[in-house]
């Protein structure tokens, strides 16, 4: 069993929709609180595409909780890594990550259009997501309602893949994430598993 302890975190910088999920899982109240009283003791895989890794390290180093810095530590540590869904031998990744059990899966801002306003890259994406999630995994994907077209195909594909696909209303989130263009959604069922 793992154990997640919620403590502030000094980032250097921090995506829009990051900020949004550390704010869920931090005001979520207590009856619906899935990280209470529970501390971090494994290790905590952080994924980008390979441009955004300096700066997912600077951030893990700026909190001092890489690897070399919890060394000893009773609790677990942080390592960024690489993982672009759809590039060639992204699914060899994502079951080496998948290999142990995976208790949350949170992906921020994922989802998005292309120039020629499609949403290529969410079938893998959603892939990702339900190839990583077991039987008990917690998936909260969060994103901006840029264009009607990226839900679409993320409702479409998640449908696919799991058998829960539910939004959270904005009412159920905290007041700073109560915006209607800010979408979160939990899936979990993956299909994929077996």
């Amino acid at each position: 069993m793992w154990h997640l302890t919620l403590y502030p975190i000094l980032l250097r910088v921090m995506w829009r929709f990051g900020r949004v999920l550390g704010a869920v899982l931090a005001y979520t109240s207590l009856d619906r609180c899935w990280a209470y009283d529970r501390s971090v003791n494994d290790v905590v895989h952080i994924t980008d595409i390979c441009k955004v890794l300096p700066l997912i390290n600077q951030n893990i180093e700026a909190n001092g909780i890489g690897p070399k810095q919890r060394k000893g530590a009773s609790e677990g540590f942080a390592v960024a890594e690489e993982l672009e869904w759809g590039k060639e031998g992204y699914e060899q990744v994502v079951a080496r990550l998948a290999s142990e059990p995976v208790d949350w899966c949170l992906a921020a801002d994922c989802c998005y259009i292309d120039q020629e306003g499609a949403s290529p890259s969410t079938p893998h994406f959603v892939r990702t997501c339900a190839l990583l999630c077991g039987p008990t995994t917690r998936c909260l994907v969060c994103f901006e309602l840029r264009s009607s077209e990226v839900q679409r195909v993320f409702v479409e594909e998640a449908s696919k893949a799991f058998n829960k696909v539910e939004r959270l209303p904005p009412h159920s989130l905290p007041k700073p994430c109560q915006v209607e263009h800010i979408l979160l959604y939990e899936l979990s069922g993956s299909k994929l598993k077996t």
